[in-house]
């Protein structure tokens, strides 16, 4: 079911604070989607991500603020 809410997480090589965060957000916004923008991790950072349930959009290289 799609919600009405749509959180973007912006990402890099985030892997050992992801999981903190995606709780957090999952706490104050319960009804909401969440996509993770992974920009070019290196380490685990979509696998935290799917596992906290969110969506996941990875990039193969780091891209910054374009």
């Amino acid at each position: 079911m799609r919600r009405d809410t749509l959180v973007f997480v912006p990402a890099w090589n985030e892997e050992e604070n992801l999981a903190a965060v995606l709780d957090e957000l999952r706490r104050e916004l319960p009804d909401a989607d969440v996509l993770v923008v992974d920009d070019g991790s290196t380490d685990r950072t979509a696998d935290v991500a799917h596992a906290g349930g969110a969506d996941v959009l990875s990039f193969g290289e780091n891209r910054g603020l374009q």
